[in-house]
């Protein structure tokens, strides 16, 4: 289960003008979910860079996940 503040979703890419919501989708999360806890935050840190690029950070960002 993964919670999160706006700030991830909402981070924006100047280039395309896409949000971060759009290139991490509820299939993204669970092609990953198997994973260890570790390797998915690695995967959505470099999700999160690729997709931020030179585009500056506009908000917190705070995701929060655990199994239940």
């Amino acid at each position: 289960l993964y919670l999160s503040t706006d700030g991830f979703a909402d981070q924006g890419n100047l280039q395309n003008k896409t949000l971060l919501a759009q290139a991490v989708s509820k299939n993204f999360l669970l092609e990953n979910a198997h994973k260890p806890f570790a390797e998915q935050k690695e995967i959505l840190q470099t999700t999160l860079r690729q997709h931020q690029q030179k585009t500056a950070q506009r908000d917190d960002i705070t995701l929060l996940g655990f199994k239940i």
